[in-house]
Parts: structure tokens; C-alpha cells; sequence
């Protein structure tokens, strides 16, 4: 059994971190700091979204609809060296870097029904899994052997992983149904998604779950508000994801603390928030935003200090 010591140490910070975050929702954070610094990174009539960096912090990969169908792109964080990685009439979406570098998996529809395929950077895309049901949103585990995936060929949308190199996908047995954006922690001991299971579907709750399925959910997020597309911070020891704090229409990134310090929310003043990620490299996050009514771009922001 992978990382249970960490997933029990975790539960038992889970109500701090709850309790932070009503702190935080009440207003007892304050705004970013006058140092907070944000530059768009693309900007194009179609979306750009589901940004992910490269493990050395040199590239960022995403979605983009502006060839017409969704195809996987790339670019520097600066905003130079945009390139197209697949260039396809299917859909090419959701990509997510492996821990070395040098492969890209993502879903496509370019078979017919959403599933998962792997990239060699340079090379040619394979599918991973025959269509079973829809495959969505892959997280490589940090020793690049596994992915975990959602997908609904039980009926439900729950968390499966699966082996890079050839096996047979297996469900975890714990985790909760309607569950979205699963990430690998860094030390590979725990899985975080958001789930609406909780909540009777009101809201998105962010959850920690065991990868070995050996261990309920440890809710981390519950109470006014809520939180999707959850990120660990570098490290390990904190979460960034989109929240929406009680009594305010509008989205924001927050960041919470999984030892006791006190949250913020950052990236104010857009309609829409989506996907995002955190550098590997620098206290920066790229994420997809959209202002009222437009379609999403890529934005690189500062992280607030702690």
C-alpha cells in the first residue's frame, strides 16, 4: 500500500484546512498584494485552454481551437515559440506532460469516441486504451508509470488508472463518482480531484484521495464556496484551485495551506476561469480565463506571497 502515513497525516489536517477556507470566504484574506503581476500569454479569436508546463518549465502545451478542430500546442513562457503538436480532424485535447519530458498523453476523438493516447515528442500519437467508454482529463504519476484518468465505462464518471506501458485499467474502489481533474501529489502518495458527489451536486468539493483505493475520501474543501480544478502547489504541502467565495458571482484562484497558513484568492476580474497549472520552476501559475463575453486565453500570473 502506496503513501498511507501521508494520507492519514493529510485527513487529520483536513479540518484546519476546511476552517481556512471559511476564513478565507469570510474576507479575513485580503486582496493580492500591489507586486502581484499577470501578463496574458496568447490571445486569438478561438479558445486556448487546459495549459500544462513541461517539467523543466521551458514549455507550456494546451488546447487550442484555432486551426478549427481542437489540437494540442505549444509555447514558451514568454510567449514565443508558438507551434502546433498535432495537427488532426478529430478533437486533440486535455495533454498532460510526462514526469521526464519526453512524452505528451492526452485525449482524442480521432477514433471515434474520446480516449487516451500517448505522444512522443517528435513522433507519431498511439492510443493507450481501446474505447470502452469516454476517457477524460490524464495525470501521470511521478514515476511515469501510471496514469490516472476519469472515465465512465462503469456508467459512472469515476477515477481510473492505468499502466503507460501496456496493462489493464483498474478503477479506484474509494473514490467518489462525479469526479473531475485528478492530479498526482509529487511525493505519488495521493490523488486530488473536485467532486460534486458531496454536495448533492450544488458545488464542487476538492477531495484527497488513496491511489491503492484502500482509504475513504479525505474532504479538504467543504463549506461556502466552491472549488474545481485543483493543483498541488510545488512541493506538496498546499493546493491552488478555482473558487468562487460566498456572496461573489465571480471566479478566482485561491491558494490553501495544508499546514495551518492562511489562504488568499488571486486572479480577480475575469467572467470565467478554467484549467490551470503550476510552474514547476517558479512561484508562477498559467491558467485559462475568459472576460464577459469572450473566449478563454492563457494568463501567467505570480503566486501571492505566503
Amino acid at each position: 500500500m502506496v503513501g498511507m502515513s501521508h494520507l492519514d497525516h493529510l485527513r487529520d489536517r483536513a479540518g484546519t484546512v476546511a476552517a481556512l477556507i471559511v476564513a478565507v470566504a469570510a474576507g479575513l484574506a485580503g486582496p493580492a498584494s500591489a507586486d502581484q503581476l499577470r501578463r496574458q500569454l496568447t490571445s486569438h479569436p478561438a479558445d486556448d485552454r487546459s495549459p500544462r508546463w513541461s517539467p523543466d518549465g521551458n514549455l507550456i502545451v494546451f488546447e487550442s481551437r484555432r486551426s478549427g478542430a481542437w489540437d494540442l500546442w505549444v509555447v514558451r513562457p514568454d510567449g514565443s515559440g508558438l507551434k502546433p503538436l498535432t495537427d488532426d480532424s478529430g478533437n486533440d485535447r486535455q495533454p498532460t506532460w510526462s514526469p521526464a519530458g519526453g512524452r505528451v498523453a492526452f485525449v482524442s476523438d480521432r477514433g471515434g469516441s474520446p480516449d487516451l493516447y500517448l505522444l512522443e515528442i517528435g513522433g507519431r500519437p498511439r492510443r493507450l486504451l481501446a474505447a470502452e467508454g469516454r476517457e477524460s482529463q490524464p495525470d501521470w504519476s511521478p514515476d511515469g508509470r501510471r496514469l490516472v484518468f476519469v472515465s465512465d465505462r462503469g456508467g459512472e464518471a469515476r477515477l481510473w488508472t492505468v499502466p503507460v506501458d501496456g496493462g489493464i485499467p483498474r478503477p479506484l474502489p474509494e473514490a467518489p463518482f462525479e469526479v473531475a481533474s485528478p492530479r498526482w501529489s509529487p511525493d505519488g502518495s495521493v490523488i486530488v480531484c473536485s467532486t460534486r458527489a458531496l454536495s448533492d451536486g450544488a458545488e464542487d468539493d476538492v477531495v484527497l484521495l488513496d491511489p491503492e483505493g484502500q482509504a475513504p475520501p479525505v474532504l479538504v474543501s467543504k463549506g461556502p464556496g466552491s472549488a474545481a480544478h485543483p493543483v498541488w502547489n510545488r512541493g506538496g504541502d498546499s493546493l491552488i484551485w478555482v473558487g468562487a467565495p460566498p456572496g461573489q458571482g465571480e471566479a478566482q484562484l485561491a491558494t490553501a495551506g495544508l499546514q495551518g497558513k492562511m489562504s488568499a484568492f488571486f486572479a480577480q476580474g475575469f467572467a470565467r476561469l478554467a484549467e490551470l497549472d503550476r510552474s514547476p520552476t517558479a512561484a508562477l501559475v498559467v491558467y485559462a480565463a475568459a472576460p464577459s463575453g469572450g473566449g478563454f486565453d492563457l494568463w501567467i500570473e505570480n503566486l501571492p506571497r505566503r
